[in-house]
Order: C-alpha cells, then sequence, then structure tokens
C-alpha cells in the first residue's frame, strides 16, 4: 500500500510538471518573436473629430451639395472665436444629414466650454452664407481629446504630457516631458508650512 502510495505520488508530480512545461511554453509560443529594432509611435491620434448635423430647407430635409463655414466660439452668444474658420465645399446632404470632419487644431480645447457656429449656402455658390442658429454645444465626445487641467503636445518621438496650471509650458526641443501642479499652490502650501 505504501508503495503504491509514493507510485502515485511521483506520477502526479511528473505529470504537473510536464502540465507546467506544456502550459510555459504554450504561452511563450502565442507571444510570438519579440520586435526587432526600435518602436517608435505609429502615429498621432490628431485633434479632428466628426460632426454629424441636420440641415433643413423651408422646413423640409435639405437634398443636394452645400457649402458650410464652421466658426467655434467661448460663448453661446456673442464671445470671442477660438481657432480659425472652416470651410468645406460641396458637402453632399441627403434627407438633411450631412457628415463633416472638423479640427480646429491642438489649443482649442482647453477645458472651458465651446459652441460651434455653423454657416451654409448652396453648393457651387459664391454668395454669403446664412448663419443657422442657435450655436451648437460641443459635447464631452469630442471634448475628451482634452482632459480638464491636461493636454497633451505631440511630437516625433514622445507626447508632452501637462497638467496643472494654465500656464505650465513645455521649452521648444523637449519631449516625453510631464508637467504637473501649480507653482503658485505650492508656494502657499509651503508658507502655510513654515508659519
Amino acid at each position: 500500500m505504501k508503495r503504491q502510495s509514493i507510485f502515485f505520488t511521483l506520477l502526479t508530480s511528473a505529470l504537473l510538471v510536464a502540465l507546467g512545461i506544456a502550459f510555459s511554453v504554450g504561452l511563450s509560443q502565442a507571444q510570438g518573436p519579440a520586435p526587432e529594432g526600435h518602436l517608435s509611435v505609429q502615429g498621432n491620434v490628431g485633434t479632428a473629430f466628426l460632426y454629424r448635423g441636420r440641415l433643413m430647407d423651408n422646413g423640409h430635409p435639405a437634398n443636394g451639395s452645400y457649402d458650410f463655414r464652421f466658426k467655434l466660439y467661448d460663448a453661446e452668444t456673442g464671445g470671442t472665436q477660438v481657432g480659425s474658420t472652416l470651410t468645406q465645399d460641396d458637402i453632399s446632404v441627403s434627407n438633411g444629414l450631412f457628415v463633416v470632419t472638423l479640427d480646429f487644431g491642438d489649443r482649442a480645447f482647453n477645458g472651458e466650454a465651446r459652441w460651434l457656429e455653423v454657416a451654409v449656402r448652396p453648393g457651387d455658390s459664391t454668395g454669403s452664407y446664412t448663419t443657422l442658429s442657435p450655436r451648437q454645444p460641443v459635447l464631452p465626445v469630442p471634448y475628451a481629446l482634452a482632459l480638464p487641467g491636461l493636454r497633451v503636445e505631440q511630437n516625433d518621438t514622445s507626447p508632452n504630457l501637462i497638467g496643472g496650471y494654465s500656464g505650465n509650458r513645455v521649452t521648444d526641443g523637449v519631449a516625453g516631458a510631464t508637467i504637473g501642479g501649480d507653482w503658485r499652490a505650492m508656494r502657499a502650501t509651503s508658507c502655510l508650512l513654515w508659519t
């Protein structure tokens, strides 16, 4: 009986070792060969986003080709324009629906509210644009390009991650920097610690 128990213990141990070896070989095979050469960023995400709109013409869904002009503002009415004016000509509108790609640049979204002003005219027209009302609020999905209080400055090798005080900056030529905090808050904290 004792001999049979030793045999089963050895057999179980051998099976567990064989299973462990097979499992580790399988894992290493699943991962494939290590990449060769220097790893680098394949491409930046960019700052463009899709805008899907609905255009009505005298109460009916518009159809045809239209020219659009887009402006980004810091207020629902009045306010200051943020970024440049974007125009897109001869955009196809079907049953009132259209889609355009907009890119106001990497400084347009800084954590503050934004509104999109849309103006339109018939395609192949040189006449003036009709500004649509009201301005459309830019909601979280395109706004996710900038986390509140955090921005990323892309470059060819490594992005600079900048947070904290809105005046934090990265000197030209710096890559891979992470900046956080607010020197004003740090100074105030030190004053409290030393008084």
